[in-house]
This record gives C-alpha cells, sequence and structure tokens, in this order.
C-alpha cells in the first residue's frame, strides 16, 4: 500500500494473563506484527445545513432614541446558485465521469444508493455550469499558453447522440476535439500548426 495511508492498529492479548503453572500475573515481553490488511470506508451522504442566526442589541431596542441594532451570519454562497449540490458532490460527478469514463446515467443509480435522489439531466446540467462558472478561467489560461505554441497536436472524435439536447436530429453527429501541445525547436511551423487548428475546428 502507499506510503502516507491512514494506520489503524489492533492490538490482540491473551485472554488471560494468570499463569497457568503458578496462577501469578503474567507481564508483557513483546509483540509481533503477523499481517496487514486493507480495508475500505465506504463514503457517504451527508445533509449539510446551512443557518443564519441574527443577533439584536437589547439596550438599543429600548431606547426610543436609537436606532435598531440587528446583526446576522451570512451564510457562504453555494457553488451553484439554487443548487443543492457541494462543491465536494461536484468533484465526485466530474471525476467520476472524466477520470473514471462512468456515463452520468449509470452515476444516478449509485448517487441514489448513497442517499440523493436525482438524474442525468441534474449532474449533466451541474457539470455544465462547473465548467463555465469554475473551470472556464483554467481553461483560458491553459488556452493561451498552448496557442503560444509553435506546433499543435489535435484528435477530432464524433459520436451519434440519439437524444439531443439542442433538438437536432438524433442522426447528426456530435463533434469533440482535443488539442495537445509538443516541443518544438523551431518557430517556423507557425503556419503549419495554424493550419491544422483550422482544419480542425470546421465540421
Amino acid at each position: 500500500m502507499h506510503d502516507g495511508i491512514e494506520v489503524e492498529a489492533i492490538h490482540h492479548h491473551p485472554k488471560n494473563t494468570i499463569c497457568d503453572c503458578c496462577q501469578g500475573q503474567m507481564i508483557e515481553i513483546g509483540s509481533t506484527l503477523v499481517r496487514e490488511e486493507a480495508k475500505f470506508i465506504p463514503a457517504k451522504m451527508m445533509k449539510v445545513q446551512h443557518i443564519e442566526h441574527a443577533y439584536e442589541c437589547k439596550d438599543c431596542k429600548v431606547d426610543s432614541s436609537q436606532p435598531a441594532q440587528i446583526k446576522r451570519g451570512k451564510a457562504p454562497q453555494p457553488a451553484i446558485q439554487r443548487s443543492i449540490a457541494s462543491p465536494s458532490v461536484l468533484a465526485k460527478v466530474i471525476y467520476d465521469k472524466f477520470a473514471q469514463y462512468l456515463p452520468l446515467y449509470r452515476q444516478v443509480k449509485e448517487w441514489n444508493r448513497y442517499g440523493l435522489n436525482t438524474n442525468d439531466k441534474n449532474l449533466s446540467n451541474w457539470v455544465i455550469r462547473v465548467a463555465h462558472d469554475w473551470l472556464l478561467p483554467v481553461y483560458e489560461r491553459m488556452k493561451e499558453l498552448m496557442m503560444a505554441k509553435s506546433v499543435l497536436h489535435v484528435d477530432e472524435t464524433y459520436g451519434q447522440i440519439i437524444n439531443r439536447s439542442d433538438g437536432k436530429s438524433g442522426q447528426a453527429n456530435a463533434y469533440n476535439w482535443v488539442f495537445r501541445s509538443v516541443p518544438s525547436q523551431s518557430t517556423n511551423n507557425d503556419s503549419l500548426s495554424k493550419r491544422i487548428i483550422s482544419s480542425s475546428i470546421c465540421p
């Protein structure tokens, strides 16, 4: 197992430490690590309630010459407005989809087992909102650095989507482009790299 994993030590002592011969109390003379095992702790769902508390000054309240003084705690803004998805839920949805290649419709069943009632449309909307609201600056910076390269590798992949959300026919293909920068020793390939990008982004 990897270094840094939390360790739980379970000590096993004799049930009876009285000497069978003289009936005296026995003393410990050592211990031996006999085996190690991997223990998995399943994830669990938790409902987090944000409660704002209000405070009022009683002295100013009874003084008619003073305005009422009220202070209220302020809960932090959610990752997505009007959504129950916390950052931890959003991170797992995105990790499972793009790192574990687990489709959203299959994630729905797992979330239901955890205790979160949702559907693949909700999960899809969460991924889109996170990409736009939180990851877009990262994407723009990566694009800026990548476009400064003299040569780029581009991969085009397309697939047919049966139930499209944009209203187009299911017979139409949806395209996806992946760009990758590569080391270059010369800037003479600038025109070549531009042609590659141009030809790849046009369907």
